[in-house]
């Protein structure tokens, strides 16, 4: 098939308004646009462009802006999705979960180094053809992690949304990332809530999952025991969180499913003594587990707070011994008589002689 490459050596640092170089005429035709420097804005009719295959608009010089239309749904078949390094505005379209080729056959979508807002689209977890680079980092993104990233159960390697605003808990569905193989990055967001247990299926017992990294958010609550049976290796850093209680046993177990060199726990709010079955473990497969610095590590966890009671715990009896003595059951005295007083007469007195 024909392949029109739009794109010119004569001009590499001059580029092309995107807005006016387009010829509709040609889209039937055109399988891809690469030339990845130009100005202006997405003009609406690039969704005429339906047998695109290869995207790339922008790398890294400023040189589109405003937001990306909702045309760009139509791009179904295509498979490569760049624009990275400008400066475009606004939310993502739910239709960009119609370009569900992104990703196909290896190839990946890169719109990082932008100043793209707003809640990351649920309809991303349809692009179930990615396997690698979703590179949408250093962003303004808001909102929360979509569950339906859960459904991108083939992805393998960087998943990268580091450097936005990203808040609320990480989703439980993370754990369906079952062939994750190398960096799920999301430090230096908003992260809010606990880390689930779930996190501990990400990865592969045949290849483990390398840069697992989450520090710099605001994730409380204590580690997970499920940790234990991770397959994390290499990086595995939830550094300057807001992490409790003390550091489980069952981190010993992490050697046997992975090799992690960087566990690092520093700057939380951990407590208690690191278990003796920890720190052998550290210590001869030369684990750096930070977990010290900016922490409790070795004071005594406080006690855990006793709840108030509740209506349904109280008692619905007084003891015997507490019960209030009864009034006497002596009658009560009658009432007084109830007859009329006698009148006094009504006679006129006899006068005196």
């Amino acid at each position: 098939f024909r392949v029109l490459l739009l794109w010119t050596m004569a001009a590499t640092t001059l580029g092309y308004n995107f807005d006016t170089y387009l010829d509709p005429s040609n889209a039937p035709s055109t399988t891809s646009i690469s030339y990845g420097a130009y100005t202006g804005t997405v003009p609406t009719e690039l969704g005429l462009f339906t047998g695109l295959n290869y995207l790339y608009i922008a790398d890294g010089g400023n040189n589109l802006y405003g937001t990306f239309p909702t045309q760009i749904g139509h791009l179904s078949r295509t498979s490569s999705f760049h624009c990275y390094g400008a400066s475009m505005t606004g939310t993502l379209p739910t239709e960009i979960g119609k370009m569900e080729y992104v990703g196909y056959n290896g190839d990946y979508t890169m719109l990082y180094s932008n100043s793209l807002t707003g809640q990351l689209p649920t309809e991303m977890g349809q692009m179930t053809a990615l396997s690698r680079y979703l590179q949408w980092y250093q962003n303004s993104f808001t909102g929360t992690l979509p569950t339906q990233i859960g459904q991108m159960t083939q992805f393998t390697q960087s998943f990268l949304l580091y450097s936005n605003s990203i808040g609320g808990s990480l989703p439980t569905q993370l754990g369906q990332m079952t062939v994750m193989t190398q960096y799920f990055d999301l430090y230096s967001n908003a992260i809010t809530g606990t880390l689930p247990p779930e996190l501990a299926n990400m990865g592969s017992s045949i290849d483990d999952l390398e840069y697992f990294r989450v520090y710099s958010n605001s994730i409380s609550g204590t580690i997970p025991t499920e940790f234990g049976d991770a397959n994390f290796g290499q990086y595995a850093q939830f550094y300057s969180n807001k992490i409790t209680g003390s550091v489980p046993t069952e981190l010993a177990k992490m050697p046997n499913n992975g090799w992690v060199a960087y566990l690092n726990f520093e700057y939380n709010t951990l407590c208690g003594d690191l278990p003796t079955e920890v720190t052998s473990i550290s210590s001869s497969y030369a684990w750096y587990l930070g977990s010290q610095a900016g922490n409790g590590i070795g004071t005594e966890c406080p006690p855990d707070p006793t709840p108030f009671p509740t209506i349904s715990t109280l008692p619905t009896t007084l003891p015997t011994s507490s019960q209030p003595t009864l009034l006497p059951t002596t009658p009560v005295p009658s009432p007084l008589p109830t007859t009329e007083p006698t009148p006094l007469p009504t006679t006129e007195p006899t006068p005196v002689p």
